[in-house]
């Protein structure tokens, strides 16, 4: 698809993941005419980039869709990452959005009263632009990464999908959240060599606290959508710390290692030093 240069959008939505899906469903609603851009495939991260094994860390009760919602379980199980993609498919069949896939989106300024959007493809037009492109959406890679040796498998965990791909030997696993968590057990299972995790400042929250599922907590807490922006930054930092720790063991003890940080949308300094709370390198 070509850009019309005289055409101009309403609204056009950058992202095609479940935000700017979100966000489609309800300018339709309204009638207002839009179209999504996205650099990659739609649905791309939850398609494509989750391993075999995934599962959400929050219970279905917390899954709300637009629309699809009653089609969607009402319990505290969790859903598995091919669950949740069929239910996001589900979502974008029925609000079957304009959208453009594989566009790269360079430069993005307002120009009088119209912004306008510099893409592989053409200028784009539009009143008004919705951002949806999500947190925590770019793997980071330490530099500290970069000294060992060759000899050392890495793979992070965008790209990790079973221990099938895994070398023979030990596993070094660096970070400090819920995915990380998934992956360690999963490879643990599936070796009789020894398995690390280099752990930061954070723990992932109990998935059972008083008999109450944690995430329950978590949504009750005054403050915590506040707070938790700030969380992954100092995780980053102590896992990174502890990984430089083990840098230089890591040949006795492992023969691979996975990441699984995130880069985030802070400007500045922070701009790739936040990483979703995942546990990291194997």
């Amino acid at each position: 698809m070509r850009p019309n240069e005289t055409e101009v959008y309403p609204v056009i939505i950058i992202g095609g993941g479940p935000c700017g899906l979100a966000a489609s469903y309800y300018l339709k609603e309204k009638g207002i005419k839009h179209i999504i851009i996205e650099k990659n495939e739609m649905l791309q991260t939850w398609k494509n980039e989750r391993w075999d094994s995934f599962h959400l860390i929050s219970p279905n009760w917390m899954t709300n869709i637009p629309g699809i919602k009653s089609r969607i379980p009402y319990n505290n199980e969790y859903m598995s990452g091919k669950e949740i993609y069929k239910y996001l498919k589900e979502f974008m069949d029925m609000v079957d959005p304009d959208y453009l896939e594989n566009t790269s989106i360079n430069k993005l300024y307002k120009a009088e009263s119209l912004y306008k959007l510099e893409t592989d493809q053409g200028i784009f037009h539009a009143q008004k632009v919705i951002v949806a492109i999500g947190l925590f959406n770019q793997p980071f890679i330490p530099p500290v990464a970069e000294e060992l040796g060759k000899d050392i498998y890495q793979v992070h965990s965008s790209q990790y999908k079973n221990p099938n791909q895994l070398k023979p030997g030990g596993t070094l696993i660096v970070g400090g959240g819920c995915s990380g968590v998934q992956i360690a057990l999963e490879v643990k299972q599936h070796t009789e060599n020894a398995v690390y995790l280099s752990l930061g400042s954070m723990r992932p929250i109990p998935v059972i606290y008083r008999n109450v599922n944690g995430m329950y907590w978590l949504n009750r807490l005054s403050g915590f959508q506040v707070e938790s922006l700030y969380y992954p930054i100092v995780t980053r930092i102590c896992a990174i710390k502890t990984f430089k720790m083990l840098l230089v063991k890591t040949s006795s003890v492992a023969s691979q290692v996975v990441l699984s940080l995130q880069g985030g949308l802070l400007k500045g300094k922070e701009q790739n030093s936040c990483f979703q709370t995942v546990f990291a390198m194997l």
